[in-house]
């Protein structure tokens, strides 16, 4: 019978306490997935849908979005090569949600522990995400240039890194994040939709799952072939 999953709500007052338990568990679940929650789009093409943007204008749209916007919430699940997530020795398993509106105006320098270039990081049109973690952990706006943002996410976000929605076209699966996890048979299991801190447990949960599936064995290293292809900022399609 499957465990029951809690979302770990962290605010200012439980800051500290909460990378405290991250740090303590980092080395044993290699795995990482995050999904953001903002305010919205503001800015966009005037004329063509996202799909049949360039990476370069796609990128140019995100940049203007994130440098005018705050975060509201950033999800982040750990998990092993097993897709077990971390549990501190208790009847529950964890993933954590953080409240960055008010985190934000407090003042507080964030410069969280797990992030680090041992994870496997695994998103879902990671775009928005990466720019607004990028904004946060450089202090200041987003670079001009494409290949400056994508060389400052491999610097900060270690040396593997799967977003599922570039990747699910080559296994037939469509649609956005529920979509795809239904379709791989994978529930959720906490929260709901549009909340940051359970679309990161879907995520790496459907992760685990494609893995499963369609790498396993002599296929594994097939996955490699996905590896920092970025969804609308990448020319591999």
């Amino acid at each position: 019978m499957a465990r029951t999953i809690k979302v770990r709500e962290v605010w200012q007052f439980n800051l500290e306490d909460e990378f405290l338990l991250i740090k303590k568990v980092l080395h044993s679940y290699p795995y990482a997935s995050m999904d953001t929650e903002f305010p919205g789009v503001i800015y966009d093409h005037p004329q063509l849908h996202y799909s049949s943007l360039s990476p370069t204008e796609s990128y140019s749209i995100m940049k203007k979005n994130v440098d005018a916007m705050e975060l509201i919430q950033l999800g982040l699940a750990l998990s092993d090569a097993e897709g077990n997530l971390p549990d501190f020795g208790t009847e529950y398993c964890y993933v954590w949600e953080f409240n960055f509106r008010e985190l934000m105006q407090s003042g507080l320098s964030l410069a969280p522990t797990w992030v680090d270039k041992n994870r496997t990081w695994v998103t879902f049109h990671s775009t928005y995400d990466f720019g607004f973690l990028i904004k946060i952990l450089s202090q200041r706006e987003l670079p001009d240039d494409l290949s400056e943002f994508t060389g400052l996410v491999r610097m900060y976000f270690a040396v593997k890194e799967f977003d599922m929605k570039q990747m699910m076209g080559f296994f037939g699966l469509h649609g956005g994040l529920e979509r795809m996890a239904k379709s791989l048979n994978v529930e959720r299991m906490a929260g709901k939709s549009h909340q940051a801190g359970s679309d990161s447990l879907l995520t790496i949960q459907a992760f685990m799952e494609l893995k499963k599936v369609y790498f396993s064995g002599p296929t594994m290293e097939l996955l490699n072939e996905f590896n920092y292809i970025l969804h609308g900022l990448a020319t591999v399609y």
